[in-house]
């Protein structure tokens, strides 16, 4: 196995840079270094819980496995942190490499013989010595990631996928965000007072934004953490690396011509199918003025899941709510509410 490291930064312990030259030296006579080696570098506290005897027999056979890894999302990824765990009820670490993504998607992985759960993430902030204390599967999805760092031209992605070592597999890797588009938009007031009129200083954004999430969620994740509870909140919005994810204006207003924004937010995952205390909907709104005042079109998004995408063509007839949190009546395409893949682009028509 070729493990890929960083360079120990300078404010490391000379015993530190003494144990990684050593398993530097390991890996250029053997390919597998052992996961118990590297973490004994870290995390000496976590050897014990990975190992009954701290390093693993050395004729312990070992396979190398071709891995094809698909990406569902057209983005660049720098590395794939890859791991192996045991497949029984300890789901120990097995073996852990960095490893940079080629193009075809590609890869090969080393660990031991049998039956095991391979487990993918990219684009995870951190270096290889962030992993040290992972010794088993559950550490590993408990491991969170936030919104408020992401990049969504280099989304966090995960996957995982159940092999026979030596045995060549697919593993999907998806990003934890869900995308929300707004493909197209026109205000059609031809059958009210208003006839002619536009919708102007036009904003689009989310509202009850999960901002927190597992590297590996469950079906229908609960957030506990929020970014624009109730109401867009710009303070929010400008501590996130990229706000233009929950936010966008739009530069000119909206009549009846339609137009074609392509504006794309993203959320992480919320199972929420209906609002509760302190549990609400995820909501996509659009904000505008019309004949000065200030109104909302907000749209419910009941469980939106991992690597979702839900696209939507929206026509305006009327005037909206007071409330960007308080849904708008409007009426929906079943077909459109279905969870698509990331991948998949599949409209909603909402009529206000």
């Amino acid at each position: 196995m070729e493990l890929h490291m960083h360079t120990a930064s300078k404010s490391r312990s000379a015993a530190g840079r003494k144990n990684l030259a050593y398993l530097l030296s390991i890996t250029r006579y053997g390919r597998r270094t052992s996961a118990a080696i590297l973490l004994s570098i870290t995390s000496p506290v976590c050897l014990p819980a990975c190992t009954e005897k701290g390093i693993p027999p050395a004729t312990e056979p070992e396979c190398e496995t071709q891995i094809y890894i698909q990406k569902i999302e057209k983005a660049t990824s720098g590395a794939l942190d890859l791991f192996f765990f045991n497949d029984d009820n300890l789901m120990r670490l097995d073996s852990y490499q960095r490893i940079p993504l080629p193009g075809n998607g590609k890869i090969t992985g080393a660990s031991g013989s049998g039956r095991k759960i391979a487990a993918g993430v990219m684009n995870l902030k951190g270096d290889i010595w962030s992993w040290s204390d992972i010794c088993s599967l559950p550490g590993l999805t408990g491991r969170t990631a936030s919104l408020m760092d992401e990049d969504p031209s280099l989304p966090v992605c995960s996957g995982l996928s159940t092999i026979l070592s030596g045995v060549p597999c697919r593993m999907d890797m998806s990003p934890l965000m869900a995308r929300i588009s707004v493909h197209s938009i026109c205000c059609d007031f031809s059958m009210r007072p208003y006839k002619g009129q536009e919708l102007e200083d036009v904003s689009i954004y989310l509202i009850n934004v999960n901002s927190e999430c597992s590297i590996f969620p469950e079906e229908k994740v609960s957030p506990s953490s929020w970014i624009n509870l109730s109401m867009y909140d710009a303070s929010q919005a400008s501590g996130m690396a990229h706000p233009e994810m929950v936010y966008r204006k739009l530069g000119s207003g909206v009549g009846a011509q339609t137009v074609f924004p392509e504006v794309t937010l993203r959320s992480y995952p919320n199972g929420n199918d209906s609002d509760g205390f302190g549990s609400p909907m995820t909501r996509l709104v659009i904000e505008g003025k019309l004949m000065g005042i200030t109104y909302y079109y907000p749209i419910n998004l009941p469980a939106l899941g991992k690597g979702e995408h839900r696209s939507f063509d929206i026509s305006i007839t009327r005037t909206g709510t007071a409330d960007p949190d308080i849904a708008a009546d409007i009426w929906t395409s079943d077909e459109g509410m279905v969870p698509k893949p990331w991948d998949i682009h599949d409209n909603t028509v909402v009529n206000f």
